[in-house]
């Protein structure tokens, strides 16, 4: 598959989700509604393997491939697309792909696509919170 614009990041998460569904359904009430929301589960966990896929590929440079690579996805299944959460992170290797995955997400032209996902580092992050916390 190859992967130019949104729309093949749409249709790449797409076809990860439906085959990870298809490996578990066996083990799952296979209606719409619950595929729908083991969609929005694992869409961001697929949206970051794929772009941190590709920036492998394009750099040629297996050798510089971050181990935390792993965990860095793993956390990506616990924050739904759909939710309204925070990933902070100062990993500047988590926090570009995530944050273009918002930002394709948001501008894509099916409102039902979009995300309140926020994505900072700390420091960012802090200056948001600081100001509403202060009486």
């Amino acid at each position: 598959m190859r992967i130019t614009d949104a729309s093949d990041y749409a249709q790449g998460v797409e076809d990860l989700s439906r085959g990870w569904w298809l490996q578990n359904r066996k083990r799952a009430d296979e209606t719409p509604l619950i595929y729908e929301r083991f969609v929005r589960k694992t869409g961001l966990y697929h949206c970051y393997v794929l772009r941190r896929a590709r920036e492998y590929a394009n750099s040629c440079n297996t050798a510089g491939i971050d181990p935390n690579d792993f965990e860095d996805a793993r956390l990506c299944l616990h924050v739904g697309l759909r939710d309204l959460t925070a990933v902070v992170t100062n990993d500047i290797d988590m926090q570009r792909p995530l944050s273009a995955t918002v930002g394709i997400l948001n501008a894509m032209a099916d409102i039902a696509r979009h995300t309140p996902l926020q994505v900072w580092d700390t420091v960012g992050f802090l200056s948001t919170l600081l100001p509403s916390l202060v009486l």
